[in-house]
């Protein structure tokens, strides 16, 4: 038993090492995201800060965000252009937001006058919370499934260290360095940018490392996906579980005190996030592809299960009892939604998909927030249970829809003890790039470069084919990608796949 651990953990090691050596900067990316996080989270810890409890009032911001959220995914559908990530000084702009948000929250939250504009400023902390994740997605998710869930999973440890940690500061250095983090992420996210622009056309050489050959990522890919299937498993579940979560989550807010209990209440929250970082890391290693990620929630609904049962059978000081396990299922509900994009079929754009999947998951957190100041405490805990029963069916009905076969294998799912490597991409037919040319207005050369992107061969090799120089290629491929709206060779793949499929 003790060999086959030990077998399972270097296979775990090889793979975080394979994918971080092939990536470069992937550390700064890591570290960049977990500050993300840790913004995002911020509001909710309670070892320094008196955190509000739950009413329509304080739903509002979140709907606030969510709306323009849902607006700046829709621009991106008429201007692909229009990326965050790509405009420094947007980026900036939310990341200064946000720090000056926080900055006045804490100084004016005792000055009655200031009321109404305390409510702008929260809007717009949550709104830029949520725009400062979306440049991460965009830089993240065309590196492809597994990267991203390695980079997640690596992100949620350094989130449980910060969230440790924040409890040694005092109220005024701790919202100083919440002040400071955006600003961080962002200057993290233009590094790791600058540092991966050349990613583009990255692909190792077939002699190097095989821990290495991670550079698109088809593992998660099926043409036999069943849309309706997919958005019942993992899409509208969603809402639901960040629903259940707040259910959870403002059942600890009255057991503040301000000294033992509050402090315990978020060294329990980050012990939950480390451990599902843990977790999450030997998942992807050992248990990775689109069918195996349907079992998912036979692990998570049984831990919330208990969750709720734990939330109505303690209080008080041992509120922290329930806090840690209802992180760990938070996060692998948080891990779901950033391969997304991956297991909901589109012919678009991923961030679309991706924008959706949090709309959704802010959603559920805002009617919780909502209703969890109705007098009737037992009416919220039973809407809970409603919810949680509304999963369990939405999970059976959606596996009973896919008619891709159940126990069919996953294309690029290694075997145990073996290292995942990428298959050979299946050339499509003709008629698909023809297609593909009429719609983005390609060129002659420019859908002939397409084929061969499609074939995973690299700037040089293409050249070396053409009889062009290596800029040339480039190039076009450049050209290629902003008529396509991607970003990336893998993200290019994806799309090509989903269209022959």
């Amino acid at each position: 038993m003790r060999e086959g651990d030990a077998m399972r953990e270097a296979e775990t090691k090889t793979l975080v090492r394979g994918i971080v050596e092939s990536t470069p900067g992937m550390p700064i990316a890591v570290i960049g995201l977990s500050l993300a996080l840790y913004a995002s989270e911020s509001a909710r810890m309670s070892s320094f800060q008196s955190v509000q409890s739950g009413s329509l009032a304080t739903a509002v911001p979140s709907i606030v965000a969510i709306a323009v959220l849902g607006a700046i995914v829709l621009a991106y559908r008429a201007r692909p252009m229009f990326r965050l990530h790509r405009h420094m000084a947007a980026g900036l702009v939310v990341a200064g937001l946000l720090a000056a948000s926080v900055l006045f929250v804490t100084g004016m939250a005792t000055i009655p006058q200031f009321e109404a504009l305390m409510f702008l400023t929260r809007c717009v902390r949550r709104t830029c919370e949520l725009l400062l994740m979306l440049c991460w997605a965009e830089v993240l998710i065309p590196l492809g499934a597994r990267k991203t869930a390695v980079a997640f999973a690596l992100a949620l440890l350094s989130l449980g260290c910060l969230n440790a940690l924040s409890t040694l500061f005092k109220e005024g250095s701790m919202y100083t360095l919440l002040a400071l983090v955006p600003l961080l992420s962002i200057a993290c996210l233009y590094w790791f940018k600058d540092r991966t622009r050349s990613i583009d056309y990255y692909r190792p050489d077939d002699d190097a490392d095989p821990r290495a050959q991670f550079a698109i990522d088809r593992s998660l890919m099926s043409g036999s996906v069943s849309r309706a299937s997919m958005t019942l498993v993992f899409l509208l579940p969603l809402a639901c579980y960040s629903f259940v979560f707040g259910n959870v989550h403002f059942s600890w807010v009255p057991n503040q005190d301000g000294s033992i209990t509050s402090l315990s209440i978020q060294l329990a929250a980050a012990a939950g996030t480390v451990l599902a970082g843990l977790l999450l890391l030997v998942l992807v290693a050992r248990f990775w592809g689109r069918r195996r990620l349907e079992l998912y929630n036979l692990f998570m609904l049984p831990l919330l299960v208990l969750t709720l049962y734990l939330t109505d059978l303690l209080g008080g000081s041992l509120s922290f009892l329930y806090v840690a396990p209802l992180n760990v299922v938070q996060k692998l509900v948080l891990f779901l939604m950033w391969v997304m994009p991956f297991l909901v079929p589109s012919e678009r754009s991923p961030m679309a998909v991706w924008g959706c999947a949090l709309a959704l998951y802010q959603t559920g957190k805002a009617l919780s927030t909502a209703t969890s100041g109705i007098s009737d405490t037992e009416l919220y805990t039973i809407a809970a249970i409603g919810v949680v029963m509304a999963l369990i069916v939405a999970n059976i009905v959606g596996i009973m829809l896919d008619r891709g076969g159940q126990y069919a294998p996953d294309p690029g799912v290694s075997q145990p003890g073996e290292i995942p490597q990428d298959d050979p991409p299946k050339p499509p037919d003709a008629d698909l790039y023809d297609d593909l040319a009429r719609q983005y207005r390609l060129t002659r050369r420019e859908k002939e470069i397409l084929r061969l992107l499609a074939e995973g061969m690299t700037a040089g090799a293409i050249a070396e084919t053409l009889v062009v120089s290596t800029s040339t290629a480039k190039s076009h491929m450049r050209n290629i990608y902003a008529k396509l709206d991607v970003h990336t060779q893998s993200e290019l793949v994806l799309l090509v796949h989903r269209r022959q499929g």
